[in-house]
């Protein structure tokens, strides 16, 4: 068999073989860069686009005593964003979960304690100035139970975005919590135990339990004397695409 392609050499007892070749390597590559949880910050440098997924902490319930419930936290807020393809310095800091409150006996049940912030600040590395600023508020704390009536539900957590290279964003206020329980508000976010999987925020209509995902309330102590739930602590979540 003549061999019509010089360059390629065909072994002559069977006449044609396959030659190597190489897939081409993707045009775009998505790489994480930080996930910072509970008070924790990063600050860098990144090239590309940069994506930004921000969770602010969960407040704490109220303490019950014996004879009402305490009030659930307010949950975290959500941002998501993405950044243009550029040159960003970064800084960004991940909220802490509010305590939940002390169980009362025959008083009233302590508050519990306000979910942190969780805030990213983007600057332009070449003038120095502030180009974007995203902050996820933290959910209020839920009041403890008093002699007469439940404790009240935290305030969910509100957002902020100024953000100039932004090609994208949403957001999500985070729920009020009730008497005893929360229903959230769904946005995206991490389970708390390692290894952190992406899941969705989850409401508890049961007393004295901790925030089970990053920006969860917890939940009012219980008529039964119980503490409120711890809430869960603020996220933040960098990667980005080359």
């Amino acid at each position: 068999m003549s061999n019509i392609f010089p360059s390629i050499q065909f072994p002559s007892s069977i006449g044609i073989s396959s030659f190597p070749w190489t897939p081409p390597s993707p045009k775009y590559q998505f790489q994480g860069v930080a996930f910072v949880t509970n008070g924790s910050s990063y600050s860098g440098s990144i090239t590309g686009r940069v994506i930004l997924h921000i969770i602010g902490g969960g407040g704490g319930g109220g303490g019950g005593n014996d004879y009402n419930a305490g009030g659930a936290g307010g949950q975290g807020a959500f941002i998501f964003a993405v950044l243009e393809y550029g040159n960003y310095n970064i800084s960004c800091l991940a909220g802490t979960g509010g305590s939940g409150g002390a169980a009362g006996g025959t008083g009233n049940g302590g508050n519990g304690g306000s979910g942190g912030n969780s805030t990213c600040t983007v600057t332009d590395p070449v003038t120095g100035v502030v180009i974007a600023t995203l902050t996820a508020n933290g959910g209020g704390g839920g009041t403890g139970a008093t002699g007469t009536s439940n404790g009240s539900g935290g305030s969910g957590g509100t957002t902020t975005i100024m953000c100039i290279p932004c090609r994208y964003t949403q957001s999500v206020n985070g729920a009020n919590g009730g008497a005893c329980g929360i229903t959230e508000n769904t946005y995206i976010t991490y389970t708390t135990s390692s290894p952190h999987t992406v899941t969705y925020s989850a409401s508890n209509s049961n007393c004295s339990q901790n925030g089970a995902n990053y920006g969860d309330a917890g939940t009012g102590g219980g008529s039964n004397n119980t503490p409120g739930g711890n809430g869960a602590p603020g996220a933040v979540f960098i990667a980005v695409i080359q």
